[in-house]
Protein backbone atom coordinates (compact mmCIF):
# COMPACT_ATOMS: atom_id res chain seq x y z
CA UNK A 1 0.00 0.00 0.00
CA UNK A 2 1.42 3.38 -0.95
CA UNK A 3 2.04 6.17 1.58
CA UNK A 4 -0.71 8.24 -0.09
CA UNK A 5 -3.21 5.40 0.34
CA UNK A 6 -2.25 5.02 4.00
CA UNK A 7 -2.81 8.72 4.60
CA UNK A 8 -6.22 8.58 2.84
CA UNK A 9 -7.28 5.61 4.98
CA UNK A 10 -6.21 7.42 8.16
CA UNK A 11 -8.27 10.51 7.25
CA UNK A 12 -11.36 8.38 6.53
CA UNK A 13 -11.00 6.67 9.91
CA UNK A 14 -10.74 10.04 11.64
CA UNK A 15 -13.90 11.32 9.97
CA UNK A 16 -15.94 8.14 10.61
CA UNK A 17 -14.74 7.38 14.13
CA UNK A 18 -13.76 10.62 15.87
CA UNK A 19 -16.14 13.19 14.47
CA UNK A 20 -19.47 11.33 15.01
CA UNK A 21 -18.61 11.08 18.71
CA UNK A 22 -18.53 14.86 18.92
CA UNK A 23 -21.29 15.78 16.45
CA UNK A 24 -24.24 14.34 18.33
CA UNK A 25 -27.61 15.58 19.48
CA UNK A 26 -27.46 17.79 22.55
CA UNK A 27 -29.41 16.30 25.42
CA UNK A 28 -31.22 18.37 27.96
CA UNK A 29 -30.14 17.69 31.52
CA UNK A 30 -32.78 16.59 33.99
CA UNK A 31 -33.05 17.79 37.57
CA UNK A 32 -33.38 14.88 39.98
CA UNK A 33 -34.79 14.86 43.49
CA UNK A 34 -35.07 11.80 45.72
CA UNK A 35 -38.79 11.16 45.30
CA UNK A 36 -39.62 12.23 41.76
CA UNK A 37 -38.09 13.86 38.71
CA UNK A 38 -39.09 17.46 38.18
CA UNK A 39 -39.05 18.44 34.52
CA UNK A 40 -37.17 21.64 35.30
CA UNK A 41 -35.79 23.40 38.35
CA UNK A 42 -35.62 26.84 39.90
CA UNK A 43 -33.70 28.33 42.81
CA UNK A 44 -35.93 30.46 45.03
CA UNK A 45 -34.81 33.30 47.30
CA UNK A 46 -36.94 35.72 49.32
CA UNK A 47 -36.59 39.45 49.83
CA UNK A 48 -39.13 41.48 51.75
CA UNK A 49 -42.54 40.14 50.76
CA UNK A 50 -41.38 38.77 47.42
CA UNK A 51 -39.81 35.63 46.01
CA UNK A 52 -37.36 35.56 43.10
CA UNK A 53 -37.04 32.34 41.13
CA UNK A 54 -33.85 31.74 39.14
CA UNK A 55 -35.13 29.32 36.51
CA UNK A 56 -32.68 26.90 34.87
CA UNK A 57 -34.39 26.65 31.50
CA UNK A 58 -33.25 28.18 28.24
CA UNK A 59 -36.05 30.09 26.50
CA UNK A 60 -36.61 33.22 24.45
CA UNK A 61 -37.82 36.23 26.44
CA UNK A 62 -41.40 35.75 25.26
CA UNK A 63 -41.35 32.04 26.18
CA UNK A 64 -39.78 32.88 29.55
CA UNK A 65 -42.57 35.36 30.36
CA UNK A 66 -45.20 32.72 29.51
CA UNK A 67 -43.45 30.08 31.60
CA UNK A 68 -43.21 32.40 34.63
CA UNK A 69 -47.00 32.73 34.53
CA UNK A 70 -47.91 29.14 33.66
CA UNK A 71 -45.38 27.16 35.71
CA UNK A 72 -44.56 29.46 38.63
CA UNK A 73 -47.59 31.80 38.92
CA UNK A 74 -45.24 34.73 38.69
CA UNK A 75 -44.08 37.39 36.23
CA UNK A 76 -40.76 37.98 34.52
CA UNK A 77 -38.72 40.13 36.91
CA UNK A 78 -38.73 43.93 36.88
CA UNK A 79 -35.50 45.34 38.36
CA UNK A 80 -36.49 48.97 38.84
CA UNK A 81 -33.98 50.06 41.48
CA UNK A 82 -30.29 49.63 42.21
CA UNK A 83 -30.84 47.99 45.62
CA UNK A 84 -32.76 45.09 44.02
CA UNK A 85 -30.17 44.83 41.25
CA UNK A 86 -27.33 44.55 43.79
CA UNK A 87 -29.30 41.95 45.78
CA UNK A 88 -29.86 39.79 42.68
CA UNK A 89 -26.25 40.17 41.52
CA UNK A 90 -25.03 39.06 44.95
CA UNK A 91 -27.44 36.12 44.83
CA UNK A 92 -26.06 35.09 41.45
CA UNK A 93 -22.50 35.34 42.78
CA UNK A 94 -23.34 32.90 45.58
CA UNK A 95 -25.37 30.49 43.42
CA UNK A 96 -24.34 27.60 41.19
CA UNK A 97 -25.56 29.43 38.09
CA UNK A 98 -22.92 29.65 35.38
CA UNK A 99 -24.88 31.79 32.92
CA UNK A 100 -23.71 35.12 31.53
CA UNK A 101 -27.13 36.66 31.89
CA UNK A 102 -30.80 35.96 32.55
CA UNK A 103 -33.95 37.43 31.08
CA UNK A 104 -35.82 40.28 32.74
CA UNK A 105 -39.08 41.86 31.54
CA UNK A 106 -37.28 44.79 29.87
CA UNK A 107 -37.81 45.36 26.17
CA UNK A 108 -37.02 48.16 23.71
CA UNK A 109 -39.03 49.65 20.88
CA UNK A 110 -37.93 51.89 18.07
CA UNK A 111 -39.08 55.50 18.68
CA UNK A 112 -41.82 56.61 16.31
CA UNK A 113 -42.09 60.37 16.72
CA UNK A 114 -40.77 60.93 20.20
CA UNK A 115 -39.19 64.34 20.56
CA UNK A 116 -37.30 63.30 23.66
CA UNK A 117 -35.20 60.69 21.84
CA UNK A 118 -32.16 61.62 19.79
CA UNK A 119 -30.26 59.77 17.10
CA UNK A 120 -33.01 57.17 16.83
CA UNK A 121 -32.29 55.82 20.34
CA UNK A 122 -34.28 52.85 21.58
CA UNK A 123 -37.10 53.38 24.07
CA UNK A 124 -36.90 50.87 26.93
CA UNK A 125 -39.87 49.63 29.01
CA UNK A 126 -40.48 47.14 31.80
CA UNK A 127 -43.22 44.72 30.72
CA UNK A 128 -43.55 42.61 33.87
CA UNK A 129 -47.09 43.87 34.27
CA UNK A 130 -48.39 43.48 30.74
CA UNK A 131 -51.25 45.91 31.34
CA UNK A 132 -49.03 48.72 32.58
CA UNK A 133 -45.59 48.77 30.94
CA UNK A 134 -43.46 51.61 32.28
CA UNK A 135 -40.19 53.28 31.36
CA UNK A 136 -36.91 51.85 32.58
CA UNK A 137 -35.06 54.18 34.95
CA UNK A 138 -32.01 56.20 33.93
CA UNK A 139 -29.88 54.29 36.48
CA UNK A 140 -30.53 51.01 34.67
CA UNK A 141 -30.08 52.61 31.24
CA UNK A 142 -26.72 54.09 32.24
CA UNK A 143 -25.48 50.66 33.36
CA UNK A 144 -26.81 49.20 30.09
CA UNK A 145 -25.08 51.88 28.01
CA UNK A 146 -21.74 51.32 29.74
CA UNK A 147 -21.82 47.53 29.39
CA UNK A 148 -23.18 47.05 25.85
CA UNK A 149 -21.40 46.46 22.57
CA UNK A 150 -22.81 47.84 19.32
CA UNK A 151 -23.16 44.87 16.99
CA UNK A 152 -24.06 47.15 14.09
CA UNK A 153 -23.44 44.44 11.50
CA UNK A 154 -26.49 42.44 12.73
CA UNK A 155 -29.74 43.20 10.89
CA UNK A 156 -33.35 42.43 11.88
CA UNK A 157 -32.36 42.32 15.54
CA UNK A 158 -34.81 42.69 18.43
CA UNK A 159 -33.81 44.21 21.77
CA UNK A 160 -34.58 42.74 25.19
CA UNK A 161 -32.97 43.34 28.56
CA UNK A 162 -30.92 40.65 30.28
CA UNK A 163 -29.46 40.89 33.77
CA UNK A 164 -26.14 39.50 34.92
CA UNK A 165 -23.02 40.26 36.89
CA UNK A 166 -19.34 40.88 36.29
CA UNK A 167 -16.36 40.58 38.60
CA UNK A 168 -18.41 38.44 40.96
CA UNK A 169 -21.24 40.73 42.12
CA UNK A 170 -21.18 43.93 40.07
CA UNK A 171 -24.48 44.70 38.34
CA UNK A 172 -24.67 44.19 34.58
CA UNK A 173 -27.53 44.87 32.15
CA UNK A 174 -27.24 43.76 28.51
CA UNK A 175 -29.15 44.36 25.30
CA UNK A 176 -29.73 40.85 23.91
CA UNK A 177 -31.72 39.67 20.91
CA UNK A 178 -35.16 38.66 22.26
CA UNK A 179 -34.98 35.33 20.42
CA UNK A 180 -31.81 34.25 22.23
CA UNK A 181 -32.26 31.34 24.63
CA UNK A 182 -31.47 32.28 28.21
CA UNK A 183 -32.29 31.29 31.77
CA UNK A 184 -34.56 33.82 33.50
CA UNK A 185 -35.77 35.32 36.76
CA UNK A 186 -39.42 35.16 37.81
CA UNK A 187 -40.89 37.38 40.53
CA UNK A 188 -43.95 36.85 42.73
CA UNK A 189 -45.39 37.79 46.12
CA UNK A 190 -45.24 35.25 48.95
CA UNK A 191 -48.31 33.02 48.96
CA UNK A 192 -49.62 34.50 45.73
CA UNK A 193 -52.47 32.24 44.59
CA UNK A 194 -54.75 32.32 41.59
CA UNK A 195 -57.29 29.85 40.24
CA UNK A 196 -55.42 27.07 38.54
CA UNK A 197 -52.29 27.05 40.70
CA UNK A 198 -50.78 23.58 40.93
CA UNK A 199 -49.30 22.20 44.13
CA UNK A 200 -45.82 21.90 42.60
CA UNK A 201 -43.93 24.22 40.25
CA UNK A 202 -43.43 22.57 36.88
CA UNK A 203 -44.55 19.11 35.82
CA UNK A 204 -43.86 16.01 37.93
CA UNK A 205 -42.24 13.26 35.85
CA UNK A 206 -43.24 9.69 36.68
CA UNK A 207 -42.15 7.18 34.08
CA UNK A 208 -43.12 8.46 30.63
CA UNK A 209 -45.85 10.75 31.96
CA UNK A 210 -45.83 14.29 33.37
CA UNK A 211 -48.36 15.26 36.08
CA UNK A 212 -49.72 18.36 37.78
CA UNK A 213 -52.00 18.33 40.84
CA UNK A 214 -54.54 21.16 41.19
CA UNK A 215 -56.41 21.89 44.47
CA UNK A 216 -59.39 23.75 42.91
CA UNK A 217 -62.73 22.02 43.58
CA UNK A 218 -64.47 21.25 40.28
CA UNK A 219 -66.50 18.46 38.62
CA UNK A 220 -64.91 15.75 36.43
CA UNK A 221 -66.08 17.39 33.17
CA UNK A 222 -64.80 20.78 34.36
CA UNK A 223 -61.48 19.15 35.22
CA UNK A 224 -61.10 17.77 31.70
CA UNK A 225 -61.70 21.25 30.25
CA UNK A 226 -59.43 22.94 32.81
CA UNK A 227 -56.52 20.62 31.94
CA UNK A 228 -56.78 21.81 28.33
CA UNK A 229 -56.69 25.42 29.53
CA UNK A 230 -53.47 24.77 31.45
CA UNK A 231 -51.81 23.01 28.53
CA UNK A 232 -53.34 22.13 25.16
CA UNK A 233 -51.55 18.73 25.25
CA UNK A 234 -52.85 17.71 28.69
CA UNK A 235 -55.92 15.79 29.88
CA UNK A 236 -57.19 14.40 33.15
CA UNK A 237 -54.57 11.94 34.30
CA UNK A 238 -53.97 8.39 33.21
CA UNK A 239 -52.53 6.69 36.30
CA UNK A 240 -51.29 3.10 36.44
CA UNK A 241 -49.26 0.94 38.80
CA UNK A 242 -46.87 2.67 41.21
CA UNK A 243 -47.84 6.09 39.85
CA UNK A 244 -50.96 5.86 42.03
CA UNK A 245 -48.96 5.50 45.23
CA UNK A 246 -46.50 8.24 44.28
CA UNK A 247 -49.21 10.74 43.34
CA UNK A 248 -51.06 9.88 46.54
CA UNK A 249 -47.93 10.64 48.55
CA UNK A 250 -47.46 13.96 46.74
CA UNK A 251 -51.12 14.84 47.37
CA UNK A 252 -50.55 14.29 51.08
CA UNK A 253 -47.37 16.35 51.46
CA UNK A 254 -48.53 19.19 49.19
CA UNK A 255 -49.92 22.45 50.54
CA UNK A 256 -52.83 22.48 50.65
CA UNK A 257 -52.86 18.76 51.46
CA UNK A 258 -55.27 16.86 49.21
CA UNK A 259 -57.19 13.75 50.25
CA UNK A 260 -58.96 12.91 47.00
CA UNK A 261 -58.53 14.05 43.38
CA UNK A 262 -60.13 13.24 40.03
CA UNK A 263 -58.16 11.30 37.41
CA UNK A 264 -59.16 10.59 33.83
CA UNK A 265 -61.10 7.29 33.98
CA UNK A 266 -64.88 6.96 33.65
CA UNK A 267 -66.98 3.90 34.41
CA UNK A 268 -70.05 2.43 32.67
CA UNK A 269 -72.10 -0.63 33.52
CA UNK A 270 -69.30 -3.17 33.13
CA UNK A 271 -65.86 -1.58 33.41
CA UNK A 272 -63.80 1.57 34.04
CA UNK A 273 -61.29 2.80 31.44
CA UNK A 274 -58.68 5.43 30.87
CA UNK A 275 -58.25 6.88 27.40
CA UNK A 276 -54.72 7.59 26.20
CA UNK A 277 -54.66 8.84 22.62
CA UNK A 278 -56.76 6.38 20.63
CA UNK A 279 -56.17 3.56 23.12
CA UNK A 280 -58.47 2.44 25.92
CA UNK A 281 -56.80 1.23 29.11
CA UNK A 282 -59.17 -0.89 31.29
CA UNK A 283 -58.78 -0.53 35.03
CA UNK A 284 -57.35 -3.50 36.89
CA UNK A 285 -58.33 -2.68 40.47
CA UNK A 286 -55.88 -5.27 41.82
CA UNK A 287 -53.16 -2.75 40.92
CA UNK A 288 -54.45 -0.54 43.70
CA UNK A 289 -54.35 -3.17 46.46
CA UNK A 290 -51.81 -2.21 49.14
CA UNK A 291 -51.56 -2.23 52.92
CA UNK A 292 -54.89 -1.56 54.58
CA UNK A 293 -56.58 -1.56 51.15
CA UNK A 294 -55.75 -5.21 50.39
CA UNK A 295 -59.41 -6.19 50.74
CA UNK A 296 -60.58 -3.34 48.51
CA UNK A 297 -62.09 -4.69 45.28
CA UNK A 298 -65.04 -2.46 44.39
CA UNK A 299 -68.06 -3.36 42.34
CA UNK A 300 -68.37 -1.25 39.21
CA UNK A 301 -70.85 1.58 39.71
CA UNK A 302 -72.66 2.77 36.60
CA UNK A 303 -71.65 6.18 35.17
CA UNK A 304 -69.18 7.08 37.88
CA UNK A 305 -65.76 8.72 37.63
CA UNK A 306 -62.46 7.65 39.12
CA UNK A 307 -60.47 9.49 41.80
CA UNK A 308 -57.30 8.76 43.77
CA UNK A 309 -57.97 8.56 47.50
CA UNK A 310 -55.06 8.70 49.94
CA UNK A 311 -55.03 7.94 53.67
CA UNK A 312 -51.80 7.69 55.66
CA UNK A 313 -49.55 5.44 53.54
CA UNK A 314 -52.39 3.98 51.43
CA UNK A 315 -53.47 5.22 48.01
CA UNK A 316 -56.47 3.63 46.27
CA UNK A 317 -58.68 4.22 43.26
CA UNK A 318 -62.29 4.97 44.17
CA UNK A 319 -65.43 5.59 42.13
CA UNK A 320 -67.25 8.84 42.84
CA UNK A 321 -70.12 10.84 41.42
CA UNK A 322 -68.83 12.73 38.35
CA UNK A 323 -70.61 15.92 39.52
CA UNK A 324 -68.87 15.91 42.86
CA UNK A 325 -66.47 18.83 43.38
CA UNK A 326 -62.89 17.60 43.88
CA UNK A 327 -59.31 18.62 43.15
CA UNK A 328 -57.98 17.12 39.93
CA UNK A 329 -54.77 15.80 38.35
CA UNK A 330 -53.71 16.61 34.78
CA UNK A 331 -51.10 14.80 32.74
CA UNK A 332 -49.33 14.76 29.39
CA UNK A 333 -46.83 12.42 27.80
CA UNK A 334 -43.10 13.06 27.84
CA UNK A 335 -42.20 14.20 24.37
CA UNK A 336 -39.83 11.83 22.57
CA UNK A 337 -36.34 13.19 21.91
CA UNK A 338 -35.95 14.96 18.61
CA UNK A 339 -33.03 15.77 16.38
CA UNK A 340 -31.66 19.20 17.02
CA UNK A 341 -28.91 20.61 14.88
CA UNK A 342 -25.70 20.92 16.80
CA UNK A 343 -24.52 23.89 14.78
CA UNK A 344 -25.79 27.33 13.86
CA UNK A 345 -24.91 29.43 10.80
CA UNK A 346 -24.29 33.19 10.74
CA UNK A 347 -23.95 35.61 7.83
CA UNK A 348 -22.50 39.15 8.08
CA UNK A 349 -22.10 40.68 4.60
CA UNK A 350 -19.38 38.65 2.84
CA UNK A 351 -18.39 36.82 6.06
CA UNK A 352 -20.04 33.57 7.13
CA UNK A 353 -19.51 31.25 10.09
CA UNK A 354 -20.73 27.89 11.39
CA UNK A 355 -20.68 27.59 15.19
CA UNK A 356 -20.59 24.01 16.47
CA UNK A 357 -22.36 23.49 19.80
CA UNK A 358 -20.60 20.17 20.31
CA UNK A 359 -17.06 20.16 21.68
CA UNK A 360 -13.87 18.81 20.16
CA UNK A 361 -10.11 18.96 20.49
CA UNK A 362 -8.31 21.51 18.28
CA UNK A 363 -7.23 18.85 15.76
CA UNK A 364 -10.76 17.40 15.55
CA UNK A 365 -12.23 20.89 15.11
CA UNK A 366 -9.77 21.70 12.31
CA UNK A 367 -10.53 18.41 10.56
CA UNK A 368 -14.29 18.98 10.85
CA UNK A 369 -14.07 22.47 9.32
CA UNK A 370 -11.94 21.21 6.43
CA UNK A 371 -14.33 18.44 5.34
CA UNK A 372 -14.98 19.15 1.63
CA UNK A 373 -12.54 22.06 1.88
CA UNK A 374 -11.82 22.14 -1.84
CA UNK A 375 -15.52 22.57 -2.64
CA UNK A 376 -16.57 25.05 0.05
CA UNK A 377 -13.29 26.51 1.38
CA UNK A 378 -14.13 25.85 5.02
CA UNK A 379 -11.46 26.29 7.68
CA UNK A 380 -11.15 26.74 11.42
CA UNK A 381 -11.82 30.47 11.59
CA UNK A 382 -8.80 32.78 11.23
CA UNK A 383 -8.87 36.33 12.65
CA UNK A 384 -7.20 38.56 10.09
CA UNK A 385 -8.91 41.79 11.13
CA UNK A 386 -10.65 43.12 14.23
CA UNK A 387 -14.10 42.91 12.64
CA UNK A 388 -13.85 39.10 12.64
CA UNK A 389 -13.18 39.17 16.40
CA UNK A 390 -16.30 41.30 16.82
CA UNK A 391 -18.33 38.85 14.74
CA UNK A 392 -17.11 35.98 16.94
CA UNK A 393 -17.87 37.94 20.12
CA UNK A 394 -21.46 38.35 18.94
CA UNK A 395 -21.72 34.65 18.09
CA UNK A 396 -20.38 33.69 21.53
CA UNK A 397 -22.37 36.17 23.66
CA UNK A 398 -25.53 37.25 21.86
CA UNK A 399 -26.28 33.84 20.44
CA UNK A 400 -29.29 31.75 21.56
CA UNK A 401 -26.77 29.94 23.72
CA UNK A 402 -23.70 31.37 25.45
CA UNK A 403 -20.18 30.15 24.69
CA UNK A 404 -17.16 30.82 26.89
CA UNK A 405 -14.28 29.59 24.71
CA UNK A 406 -13.84 28.63 21.05
CA UNK A 407 -11.05 27.16 19.00
CA UNK A 408 -9.69 29.36 16.21
CA UNK A 409 -7.29 28.37 13.44
CA UNK A 410 -3.92 29.41 14.85
CA UNK A 411 -1.15 27.17 16.15
CA UNK A 412 2.35 27.81 17.49
CA UNK A 413 5.07 26.65 15.10
CA UNK A 414 7.90 25.50 17.39
CA UNK A 415 10.44 25.41 14.56
CA UNK A 416 9.75 28.99 13.44
CA UNK A 417 8.94 30.11 17.01
CA UNK A 418 5.88 32.04 15.90
CA UNK A 419 2.09 31.70 15.70
CA UNK A 420 0.70 30.89 12.26
CA UNK A 421 -2.75 30.50 10.71
CA UNK A 422 -2.70 26.86 9.64
CA UNK A 423 -5.07 27.19 6.66
CA UNK A 424 -3.16 29.99 4.93
CA UNK A 425 0.22 29.30 6.60
CA UNK A 426 0.56 33.04 7.32
CA UNK A 427 1.95 34.51 10.52
CA UNK A 428 -0.66 35.68 13.01
CA UNK A 429 -0.82 39.47 13.18
CA UNK A 430 -0.84 40.11 16.94
CA UNK A 431 -2.01 43.71 16.39
CA UNK A 432 -5.54 42.48 15.51
CA UNK A 433 -5.76 40.20 18.58
CA UNK A 434 -6.18 41.07 22.24
CA UNK A 435 -3.30 38.84 23.27
CA UNK A 436 -2.93 37.68 26.86
CA UNK A 437 0.80 38.08 27.44
CA UNK A 438 2.53 35.25 29.29
CA UNK A 439 4.72 36.99 31.88
CA UNK A 440 5.85 33.76 33.50
CA UNK A 441 7.25 30.68 31.81
CA UNK A 442 7.08 27.10 33.06
CA UNK A 443 8.33 24.73 30.39
CA UNK A 444 6.25 21.70 31.37
CA UNK A 445 3.11 23.85 31.33
CA UNK A 446 3.65 26.49 28.65
CA UNK A 447 5.03 24.12 26.00
CA UNK A 448 1.68 22.32 25.67
CA UNK A 449 -0.36 25.52 25.11
CA UNK A 450 0.19 25.51 21.38
CA UNK A 451 -3.34 25.95 19.96
CA UNK A 452 -5.11 29.28 19.62
CA UNK A 453 -8.23 29.97 21.62
CA UNK A 454 -10.64 32.90 21.86
CA UNK A 455 -12.07 33.73 25.28
CA UNK A 456 -14.20 36.53 26.68
CA UNK A 457 -14.92 37.97 30.10
CA UNK A 458 -17.22 40.51 31.79
CA UNK A 459 -18.71 39.50 29.19
CA UNK A 460 -17.61 41.59 26.18
CA UNK A 461 -13.84 41.74 26.72
CA UNK A 462 -12.14 39.70 24.00
CA UNK A 463 -9.08 37.60 24.94
CA UNK A 464 -6.79 35.50 22.75
CA UNK A 465 -4.20 33.03 24.02
CA UNK A 466 -2.80 29.58 23.46
CA UNK A 467 -4.06 26.60 25.40
CA UNK A 468 -3.69 22.80 25.42
CA UNK A 469 -4.68 21.35 22.04
CA UNK A 470 -6.26 18.27 23.64
CA UNK A 471 -8.84 20.35 25.54
CA UNK A 472 -12.40 19.95 24.27
CA UNK A 473 -14.40 23.07 23.51
CA UNK A 474 -16.72 24.65 20.94
CA UNK A 475 -15.35 25.83 17.62
CA UNK A 476 -16.25 28.03 14.65
CA UNK A 477 -15.63 27.31 10.97
CA UNK A 478 -15.14 30.26 8.63
CA UNK A 479 -16.44 30.61 5.04
CA UNK A 480 -17.37 33.27 2.55
CA UNK A 481 -21.12 33.91 2.53
CA UNK A 482 -21.33 32.57 -1.02
CA UNK A 483 -19.59 29.29 -0.13
CA UNK A 484 -21.67 28.62 2.99
CA UNK A 485 -24.92 29.38 1.09
CA UNK A 486 -23.89 26.81 -1.53
CA UNK A 487 -23.07 24.33 1.22
CA UNK A 488 -26.49 24.87 2.86
CA UNK A 489 -28.20 24.36 -0.51
CA UNK A 490 -26.30 21.14 -1.20
CA UNK A 491 -27.09 19.84 2.31
CA UNK A 492 -30.77 20.60 1.74
CA UNK A 493 -30.77 18.82 -1.64
CA UNK A 494 -28.93 15.81 -0.21
CA UNK A 495 -25.90 16.29 -2.43
CA UNK A 496 -23.74 16.20 0.70
CA UNK A 497 -24.77 14.78 4.11
CA UNK A 498 -26.05 17.12 6.79
CA UNK A 499 -24.29 16.64 10.13
CA UNK A 500 -26.52 17.00 13.21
Amino acid sequence: MTILALISTFIVLLITEIIPQNIKTLKRSEFNVPTYNAEDSADVIGRGGEEFLFVRKNKSQYQAALDCRKSYFAKLVTIDNLELALFLADTLAQSEFRFDNLWTSGKATEPEEEKETEKNELVWFWQGDLEKPHRISDIVLNILKNSSVDFDFVIHRTHCLAFGRKQHSQVLFQDIDCRAKRAYICQRWYGEQTIGNSTHAGWIKLGERLYKIFPDLISWNEGEARCKEHDAESNLAVVTGSQTRELGRLMKISRPSIEMAFVGAKCNETFCTFREGNAKIPIDFTEYKSGEAAEYLPEIRDFSCLAIDQHKTVSTAVQVNCYRKLPYICYKMVRPPFFERTYKDYFFDEYAYRLFLTQATWEQAKLRCEVLVEEYQGRLVEITDKLISKHLLYIMSDNYTTIGHIWIGGQFDIGQEKWIWTHTNKEVDMSVLNWVVNKTYFQDFSDINLCLNMDRENPYVILHYGTACYARQNFVCGYTSQDLRRMQRDEYLGIIPTVY
